[in-house]
């Protein structure tokens, strides 16, 4: 189930981005982005600890509108020993290695020359993996995963002088709901924070931000 879940998801946003391309008029422009930023989960999930998190987004952008692919990893041990379920017995682990893939739509609200705020929501995929056990042949790992529906809020800092670059500051509530069977319990939900560097290529900024702007 998890599995058909994951494929949905992925050809689902490619689909989309698709959709997307055909019902806009022209020009559709190309948004690629990197992203560093903090995981900070809440309620039982917070033995998990805030986690550095580095990813990138890849999607389509029409005027005040952007649809991507977000891909994002989280890094680091859990901040306490939790347990899971493996083998048939339960054991304490401090393993952590998560990760989010899915799309997300945003649009921008408020424009001036300089900057623009916008609104953000998607839904995706996250896991974390929670054992692993070195094998003679390859490791062995196990995992946990949930559907993530996010919502937020952004801003977007243009510079008139530098016209490849641009950055974005964005913060988004993730709603998730973790099933650790038979282990500690991991409920709650978190909050991503990110510093995003989206690159334009210089036509394609110059085209873009007097739309942004003036539209």
């Amino acid at each position: 189930m998890q599995i058909r879940l994951i494929i949905w998801i992925v050809f689902g946003s490619f689909n989309a981005f698709g959709q997307i391309k055909s019902n806009m008029p022209k020009p559709v422009l190309i948004h690629n982005a990197f992203f560093i930023g903090a995981w900070v989960p809440t309620g039982y999930g917070s033995i998990l600890g805030n986690h550095f998190v580095a990813g990138m987004k890849a999607g389509l952008n029409k005027g005040k509108t952007t649809c991507d692919w977000i891909l994002e990893l989280r890094l680091g041990k859990s901040a306490q020993d939790y347990l899971v379920s493996y083998g048939g017995s339960t054991v304490s682990t401090n393993n952590f290695l998560s990760g989010f893939t899915g799309v997300s739509f945003s649009k921008d609200i408020i424009i001036r020359p300089n900057y623009s705020w916008y609104l953000v929501g998607g839904i995706g995929i996250e896991g974390i993996e929670t054992i692993v056990v070195n094998s003679p042949k390859f490791p062995v790992s196990q995992s946990i995963k949930s559907i993530n529906f996010n919502v937020g809020f952004g801003r977007n800092f243009f510079n008139i002088n530098n016209k490849r670059i641009y950055f974005s500051a964005e913060a988004n509530f993730n709603f998730v709901n973790y099933k650790n069977e038979g282990g500690s319990p991991l409920d709650g939900n978190s909050l991503t924070i990110r510093t995003i560097f989206n690159l334009a290529h210089k036509s394609h900024f110059k085209r873009t931000l007097p739309h942004r702007v003036y539209s």
